[in-house]
């Protein structure tokens, strides 16, 4: 019959299995919480936030410095700030002192993105000479440096820092009645028009010291007061109308995360108990106190609901901080996230920026190339959490307005030109390739993937990139990924499924059910295939059964076994696929006469320690059959022949080959063979 050419699963569950994922699900995310009533704001709000943020990344990505092979030839390694701000007339005087390291051999200059808006007074340390052209400083060191050595090269400068965009960069601005208001807004390349430093992701420096010098002047109350990254470690009146602020920042940092906020804040803080007790302080406007502590409230569950999920939160010597600022969105500074307002509606927001400290602080892209992997991975946080507070449907339908079916790839070829970033695919589709990748690889091996990710040396307080994270899920899983990361990451669109089913009563009154399933985005000019799981969920008059069915070809058809005749079929109903799916009838099923004459089905898939091989054939040939098991080359591992198959229709394989000896992990073919017919299953062996 048709169906022994392409029948083709890659894993079945049953009801039973689909109510102990139900448990386990409860387990992770806990019991549901009665939605809040401001749910509508809160998701106005966050999408308010992005929309900025989207934009900002387009007015800042223009001015973004040329890709070069500078991070081949030196890295910077420790760097004090020394700048005292000017509130009357919006302007800076700052010294920036780095200590650099050679890579290479024969080293003779250094470039440094600034920008000439400042006025470079000198220039010293290891420098023999400078010049700013077109937001490079070019410096000449002293002699040659050859790879192991280091030097060091201080600019004096000041001026009035530029904005770019009218969004970001140093910004001097007010709330209340002419309070003033500081704050800087640097991602993903802005850094260098208040500091001379090599921007973007690539260079993270070791660590970082600053000394913000302001006026030492009272407001309504409330001192100004200047927060940064890390740990406060001293403050100085020193009794002539200035005060500064001693920060240190001592885990490893991106320039455009190193951060300055100034207000006449009032200070509250919360407690997070981890490995370490932390402080958890925000700093809000003195007439927004009462709100904030309603916003802020479950900051503390939130990272404790995280730590649990990726590993212990990265900075925890130091804080989790927020600092209000009246403007723009937020940014996730490491250890001092920004907000533009601290509203109830930001509520998400604070999920979203605090999720980041795990992807963008401390685990960097290696370049905006892979911004997906910070933006995509922060909006699936949200998710979680959500899915954690409200139970899992709430978590479905939360993926389900992020829905992208746009254009566009997640991998960002070119990010020099703004108008051919699609920055909505990186938030929205980002996050569901995390969502689809769950559902591919399972619910335990999916978080296993997180924080062994997420707790890896190698990407900690370091940089990775979309390979690297691949390279992880791979490892974890002992799957091979490649196909999901090339449809998903690195290609465009996403399917679009017909599907038909059709049930036959068998002889010993079960029902055999064959369903096809089509992908017909190929008449669109799209990807004409995506290999997925597909969950066909049957409505059966004593319940609903999920089975779960790989689908790895643009016309496939798939036969299976129920006790009962189905009423409905279910087509991905939970939407783990990013898909648009039509069922277009039986007709074509007419007359094809589903026979008793083969039935193959393996599970689970994938397995780890056994499978079962569940199997009938027409009574008439049941002593002639056989099945085979061949790896993915074709070479036969194992076979059971008539005498092996006959007692039973369940044969359990234990993932070796015929001599027992275990095989490794991989993909296999199961083939059930008669006289008649053939019929073949794809199976998956972890490790």
């Amino acid at each position: 019959m048709r169906l022994k050419h392409s029948t083709s699963m890659k894993y079945i569950k049953s009801s039973r299995f689909t109510i102990a994922m139900t448990l386990l699900l409860i387990l992770l995310f806990g019991s549901a919480q009665a939605l809040p009533a401001e749910r509508d704001i809160i998701f106005s709000r966050l999408q308010d936030f992005r929309e900025l943020e989207m934009q900002a990344w387009v007015d800042a990505i223009q001015r973004a410095p040329l890709q070069d092979k500078r991070q081949e030839q030196f890295d910077s390694r420790f760097t004090t700030i020394d700048i005292q701000i000017f509130i009357h007339d919006d302007s800076i005087r700052a010294t920036a002192e780095t200590q650099f390291q050679s890579l290479v051999n024969g080293l003779t200059e250094v470039r440094l993105d600034f920008d000439e808006t400042l006025t470079v007074d000198s220039v010293f340390g290891n420098a023999a000479g400078f010049w700013l052209v077109e937001e490079t400083l070019t410096v000449t060191l002293d002699q040659t440096y050859n790879a192991g050595e280091s030097f060091l090269i201080a600019v004096t400068y000041h001026g009035q820092p530029q904005i770019i965009g009218g969004l970001k960069g140093f910004r001097f601005e007010e709330h209340g009645f002419d309070v003033p208001v500081v704050a800087t807004l640097c991602t993903p390349y802005l850094s260098h028009y208040w500091w001379p430093c090599v921007d973007g992701p690539a260079d993270k420096h070791d660590s970082v010291h600053l000394t913000i010098t302001i006026p030492d002047t009272v407001y309504y109350g409330y001192p100004l007061y200047a927060a940064s990254n890390g740990k406060l470690v001293n403050t100085t009146h020193h009794g002539n109308g200035w005060v500064s602020y001693e920060w240190h920042e001592n885990y490893p940092i991106v320039p455009y995360y190193v951060s300055i906020s100034i207000s006449n804040y009032r200070i509250f803080s919360h407690t997070y108990y981890g490995t370490d007790t932390m402080e958890v302080p925000y700093y809000v406007f003195p007439e927004d106190y009462n709100t904030a502590q309603q916003t802020f409230a479950e900051t503390v569950d939130m990272i404790t609901f995280f730590a649990s999920l990726f590993g212990e939160y990265p900075f925890i010597t130091e804080k989790y901080s927020m600092a209000e600022i009246g403007f723009y969105g937020a940014i996730e500074n490491q250890t001092k996230t920004i907000m533009g307002d601290v509203d109830p509606g930001w509520y998400m927001v604070v999920c979203h920026e605090l999720s980041h400290m795990w992807f963008a602080d401390m685990i960097s892209p290696e370049s905006w190339h892979h911004c997906w992997i910070n933006e995509g991975f922060a909006t699936y946080c949200e998710a979680l959490w959500w899915g954690h507070l409200y139970g899992m449907q709430e978590y479905h339908d939360y993926l389900y307005e992020l829905r992208y079916l746009g254009d566009g790839t997640i991998y960002l070829e070119d990010i020099s030109d703004p108008w051919h970033i699609f920055l909505e695919i990186v938030y929205d589709k980002g996050a569901w390739v995390l969502h689809m990748l769950r559902h591919v690889v399972g619910d335990s091996v999916f978080f296993d993937i997180l924080h062994t990710y997420a707790t890896d040396p190698r990407f900690m307080y370091k940089n990775a990139s979309t390979e690297d994270f691949q390279s992880v899920c791979e490892q974890v899983s002992g799957m091979d990924l490649s196909a999901f990361f090339d449809q998903w990451i690195y290609d465009e669109r996403y399917p679009r499924y017909e599907y038909s089913w059709i049930s036959t009563q068998r002889v010993n009154g079960r029902y055999q059910v064959r369903v096809t399933i089509k992908q017909v985005q190929k008449e669109f000019g799209w990807r004409p295939l995506f290999e997925m799981p597909v969950d066909l969920v049957f409505e059966l008059p004593s319940g609903d059964t999920t089975i779960v069915v790989w689908n790895d070809d643009t016309l496939q058809y798939y036969q299976l076994d129920l006790g009962e005749e189905p009423i409905a079929l279910h087509f991905d109903p939970d939407n783990w696929i990013l898909r648009i799916a039509a069922e277009t009838g039986t007709e074509e099923f007419a007359g094809d006469g589903i026979t008793d004459g083969c039935f193959l089905q393996c599970t689970p898939n994938p397995f780890s320690k056994l499978i079962d091989i569940s199997f009938e054939v027409d009574s008439r040939q049941k002593s002639v059959a056989s099945i085979q098991i061949y790896d993915i080359s074709g070479r036969l591992v194992k076979q059971y022949n008539q005498a092996t198959i006959q007692p039973s229709n369940v044969i359990t394989w234990h993932g070796d080959d015929s001599s027992g000896r275990q095989l490794p992990a991989g993909i296999y073919f199961v083939e059930l063979k008669t006289p008649d017919n053939t019929v073949t299953q794809k199976i998956i062996q972890l490790k």
